[in-house]
């Protein structure tokens, strides 16, 4: 069977090393920033980055996507051009949108928390779409040393300053939004300046390339037409849930939610983003090759799993007793709500960097039917927990579907990939390191 790769390995370790130093980082000052700031401050900054996170979908057209695919390095900076304007678009019509109906908006949910704070919203998710633009863009180039500087940079730059701005009086939730501001501006100014210095901005604008620009925008159109619709309800369904916990409870509920999430996702952040950029790119390589395609999704879902299981048993247990250990007693709720999303989070672990399966065959059609097949049950989940009134309720309830969803998209997946179940088991036994790095 087709081995991931000691390249794959090396590449991962790369993104994953700089990624374990960036949450190294955060472990060491949550103890601390979740003794300064409030559950009910966490919950404002929560609603105000879940707004952004959700928006900023749209941003980019999801042309980030479209970066992987073609194999002349011109037309993949003409999808980076193209994400990069459609970006500039998106946020000033985000502006307008504040403009002329800011009360109106203010009246949703818990909104008026950050209602001095809404024209923050559009520069940001600007800031968080260049980003991930070029994200991609240093991900095709095999620029992985750079994505994980950066990772760290960022890491640091955030958890340090909220941890200072706390200690001198200003724990508050517009400080934590502006921090938030700086980092990404800082980190976009440093991308671009690399990118600069790698490519002639000349040959990208050029009048003779006009032409191309169209060329490339319709022949990746699902991305913005299809894709997005994905991407937004596959990402509206962990973001909206701080957004309708708000309209029917209170911030401090989404406070609590959203520090659980964020310590449980940790192990989320630190390996699977880290083998989806690479996986990507691999994938993309070997998308003629079903046996070399089938085999590189099979050995990572057996590497992730293998991972998963013993993190995520360990927070189903003992939840609550690392949570008031680590975090302070007044966070004892948020180790409950780990306990509930913890199976969930395991089978995360394993569908997230496997759903790039969907763009790299360019099913975008049978994506888009699956999240919102996602969406719907999650969404429905909290409105029951919401009805009844019981946050323990809609919280359980989205961990139960949660679970059962990434069941059903590992399944596809397999079957698009062709995977063969027979060779998949006895690699259940297997070291991971062995799977990864033998040929």
């Amino acid at each position: 069977m087709t081995s991931l790769g000691k390249d794959f390995f090396s590449n991962v370790l790369k993104i994953a090393g700089s990624t374990f130093f960036a949450q190294l980082i955060a472990f060491i000052t949550i103890p601390i920033f979740s003794r300064i700031f409030l559950p009910q401050t966490i919950g404002e900054f929560a609603l105000f980055t879940s707004i952004t996170g959700l928006l900023s979908v749209f941003g980019t057209g999801r042309y980030e996507l479209a970066l992987m695919l073609p194999k002349e390095r011109e037309l993949a900076i003409k999808i980076l051009s193209i994400g990069l304007f459609i970006a500039f678009i998106w946020m000033c019509f985000l502006f307008i949108i504040i403009i002329f109906f800011k009360n109106k908006i203010t009246l949703i949910g818990k909104f008026d928390t950050i209602a001095n704070y809404l024209y923050f919203i559009p520069i940001t998710i600007f800031f968080i779409c260049s980003n991930k633009m070029f994200t991609y863009w240093n991900n095709r180039e095999k620029y992985f040393t750079i994505n994980a500087k950066l990772n760290v940079f960022n890491s640091i730059l955030s958890k340090v300053s909220n941890v200072l701005v706390g200690f001198i009086g200003f724990a508050t939730s517009s400080a934590l939004i502006l921090i938030n501001l700086c980092v990404l501006f800082f980190e976009n100014l440093i991308r671009i300046k690399l990118f600069i210095k790698q490519n002639n901005i000349h040959d990208i604008f050029s009048k003779q390339s006009i032409p191309l620009f169209k060329t490339v925008f319709v022949r990746y159109k699902k991305f913005p037409l299809i894709d997005v619709w994905s991407g937004f309800l596959d990402g509206g369904s962990i973001l909206i849930v701080p957004i309708l916990l708000s309209i029917f409870f209170s911030t401090t509920d989404v406070g609590l939610y959203s520090q659980s999430l964020m310590l449980i996702q940790i192990p989320l952040t630190l390996i699977a983003s880290a083998f989806a950029q690479v996986f990507f790119q691999r994938l993309s390589d070997s998308k003629h090759n079903t046996k070399e395609f089938s085999g590189l999704v099979t050995k990572l879902f057996v590497v992730l799993l293998q991972i998963g299981i013993p993190i995520f048993t360990v927070i189903f247990l003992w939840g609550k007793e690392l949570f008031s250990f680590f975090l302070g007693k007044q966070w004892l709720l948020s180790g409950t709500y780990a306990e509930l999303l913890a199976p969930w989070c395991c089978l995360k672990l394993c569908f997230s960097p496997l759903s790039v399966v969907f763009s790299v065959l360019e099913r975008q059609g049978l994506s888009l039917l699956f999240t919102v097949f996602v969406f719907t049950i999650r969404v429905i989940s909290i409105l029951i927990g919401g009805y009844f009134n019981d946050v323990y309720l809609a919280i359980l309830l989205f961990g139960i579907s949660g679970f059962i969803c990434n069941l059903l998209g590992i399944i596809m997946i397999f079957r698009l990939s062709r995977v063969n179940l027979r060779e998949l088991v006895p690699l259940l036994f297997k070291n991971p390191i062995y799977l990864m790095k033998n040929d």
